[in-house]
């Protein structure tokens, strides 16, 4: 079984990986969708999902090879930030006063049990299996199949293509690569964590098209402005 590549441990070399290729994704993705389109609450969500992936691989993995606690922090500082924002998505659904408060309360928790993961022991020793469970859980199966059923509902073509392409790359980096890392599938792993945002990306990249062609500059469900 191949346990490094290049002389890098294979879990940390699939992080960097992905996270360099978060980063193309995510420069595409501001480049031709948010410097160029209205905003809205789903586009939104989908690039701090990339955004958020592209940070907290690359610090952890670079914590974990350098044995420096300081960037796997900021790593999973960016990884409780992100997921805290990617959450206004599913939020939607409240009436606007209650999406605040709870909103607001996801930010404080989110920073509180970054606090205690980075600064006590036992919060240390557990931080990784935290960030795998809630990637899998709030991320994978709230917001992004939450994203994904917003497309199934979805009327207009490019507002489906667009929400069930970006809710699937969600869950397949969040539940499909979290589940083969917690059974050892390392590799299979990998492959979902890079195909993720390239599904995301080209989802959105049509899904725009299909926009273009109607002639529809703005996302009319009510779910996606907060």
């Amino acid at each position: 079984m191949i346990s490094a590549i290049w002389g890098i441990p294979l879990e940390i070399a699939i992080m960097w990986g992905a996270a360099a290729i978060f980063a193309v994704c995510t420069a595409i993705f501001y480049l031709e969708i948010i410097a160029k389109e209205p905003k809205n609450e789903l586009t939104q969500t989908l690039f701090i999902f990339l955004l958020s992936m592209m940070f907290s691989l690359f610090l952890m993995g670079s914590g974990m090879y350098w044995k420096n606690m300081i960037l796997v922090n900021l790593g999973s500082l960016s990884f409780f930030l992100g997921s805290a924002f990617m959450l206004k998505f599913p939020l939607t659904v409240f009436a606007p006063g209650t999406r605040k408060i709870v909103f607001y309360g996801a930010i404080i928790i989110a920073l509180l049990l970054f606090a205690w993961l980075a600064l006590s022991p036992s919060g240390a020793q557990v931080m990784m299996p935290v960030v795998i469970w809630l990637n899998l859980g709030l991320n994978g199966l709230v917001t992004g199949f939450f994203v994904f059923f917003v497309g199934l509902q979805a009327k207009e073509r490019w507002l489906k293509v667009k929400a069930i392409g970006g809710g699937a790359g969600i869950m397949v980096c969040c539940v499909a690569a979290e589940v083969a890392v917690l059974t050892g599938a390392l590799l299979v792993s990998a492959v979902f964590q890079f195909i993720a945002p390239i599904i995301l990306l080209l989802s959105v990249l049509a899904g725009r098209k299909y926009q273009q062609q109607s002639g529809s500059q703005q996302v009319t469900n009510q779910v996606t402005n907060m």
